[in-house]
């Protein structure tokens, strides 16, 4: 039998679609991204084990730590038997026992009373002193941050002013001072 040209040509066709069938080999190779996030953690925030008190001019000036929210996160400060010009002092450390920084603020609040005069810092902050008087009073300030695992030196002094009036003879001052750490936008 002979081969003629346009039989030639049908054979290279079937040639064709029988290896189109069988696909083709080629070489691959892969790369793989794993991943994990985890938030990190604020506080709780706590005061140090041995605040400190002491008292100018007279009075008796008394603090221990108590619970608010958290164990250790509040100073009870008592500023009692104050004559026109006393003064108490109090100092203790502030620690972020969380796994963030924290950007700090101080807010000084007048729950009741007559008048007192509150100065509050912390490190190198120095807030204005604040009258907190009948009319009472907020003030926000905020403080150096605090790192993670790290503390802030506090300190505070309780004023009644010289040249109280004697009306005010018996009258009490309550305040809350709200230290709040944020981390974040």
């Amino acid at each position: 039998m002979r081969l003629t040209r346009a039989s030639t040509t049908g054979l290279v066709i079937v040639a064709v679609l029988l290896t189109a069938g069988t696909g083709f080999a080629a070489f691959t190779a892969q790369a793989y991204v794993n991943g994990n996030a985890a938030a990190g953690t604020l506080g709780p925030l706590v005061w140090n084990p041995g605040p400190t008190a002491s008292g100018f001019g007279g009075g008796t000036c008394t603090v221990v730590r108590g619970m608010t929210n958290a164990p250790d996160d509040t100073l009870l400060l008592t500023a009692g038997n104050l004559a026109p010009g006393a003064s108490c002092t109090y100092g203790d450390a502030l620690t972020n026992q969380g796994s963030l920084p924290a950007a700090v603020s101080e807010t000084i609040t007048y729950a009741n009373g007559a008048l007192c005069s509150v100065l509050f810092y912390g490190d190198t902050f120095f807030s204005s002193a604040i009258a907190i008087g009948e009319g009472g009073q907020t003030s926000t300030t905020p403080v150096p941050a605090i790192g993670a695992h790290a503390e802030m030196n506090w300190a505070g002094t309780i004023t009644l002013p010289s040249g109280t009036p004697t009306s005010y003879m018996g009258d009490t001052c309550d305040f809350t001072v709200t230290v709040t750490g944020t981390a974040g936008s």
